[in-house]
């Protein structure tokens, strides 16, 4: 009988547990600071949120150069455009990805300077 009491026990905190997972959802966001004379910029996703254990973070620069796939919050990259869309994917082991898209300023070539540096969102 105790056996039984146990088994049925764990079921429910296991079931509890799964339920709880799906419900948290992951978010996605990053802060930038770029070099507007050297045009390099460092990201740093240290405030997005996830449950579990975390895949990868996926990079899109927004200049062509493809997906950067990398398990540490923070990258660099250098850009020879002005006004890239930066876009990050949090990806979780244990829930759905959160991705999150802003358009940053590298460096200021029209019109009144622009803050090269801030968060997303």
């Amino acid at each position: 009988m105790r056996h039984r009491i146990a088994v049925v026990v764990g079921l429910v905190l296991l079931m509890g547990f799964i339920l709880t997972g799906r419900l948290e959802a992951a978010t996605a966001c990053y802060t930038r600071v770029c070099n507007d004379s050297t045009y390099a910029c460092s990201f740093d996703a240290s405030c997005s949120t996830w449950t579990g254990n975390l895949w990868r973070f996926r990079w899109d620069f927004g200049d062509g150069s493809g997906f950067y796939f990398t398990g540490s919050a923070t990258i660099n990259h250098t850009y020879s455009m002005p006004y890239p869309d930066v876009e990050l994917m949090v990806i979780p082991l244990s829930e759905e990805p959160a991705s999150v898209s802003c358009g940053i300023v590298v460096f200021n070539n029209v019109g009144p300077p622009l803050p090269t540096e801030g968060e997303c969102p």
